[in-house]
């Protein structure tokens, strides 16, 4: 009967995220952050209600890689070949500059490459 509390407790906690995300969306949030606060709050982290939360976070780093698939399926190919150049050129900019002069402040400051490169990607996002 151990596997079946842990399914079953497993099965509660998704029900709960997605209640508690529909409660969010009629309240006129996302549904993502009432999904998000429940997932914290019924986390490892706090009340540990969740049995083999790796497990769960594997199934959603799943679910996030879909989610980029599925963004990219929806690009507008008729919208890139307006923008064309000019767009491409924006967005190479709006990500290396920020990459490059985080990683130039992090080199300044003293820091080593590694952590330098880290310190310019997280300004980059």
């Amino acid at each position: 009967f151990t596997h079946f509390e842990e399914i079953f407790f497993t099965v509660i906690f998704i029900i709960v995220v997605w209640i508690s995300g529909k409660i969010a969306a009629a309240a006129g949030a996302p549904s993502l952050v009432g999904e998000i606060l429940v997932g914290v709050i019924l986390g490892p982290h706090v009340v540990d209600f969740v049995p083999y939360p790796s497990a769960l976070k594997s199934i959603g780093e799943v679910g996030l890689c879909l989610h980029a698939l599925e963004a990219g399926l929806m690009v507008d190919v008729e919208m890139l070949e307006i923008v064309g150049a000019r767009g491409l050129a924006v967005g190479f900019v709006g990500s290396a500059a920020p990459l490059g002069l985080g990683l130039l402040v992090a080199l300044a400051w003293g820091a080593k490459l590694t952590p330098a490169f880290v310190v310019g990607a997280c300004t980059a996002t």
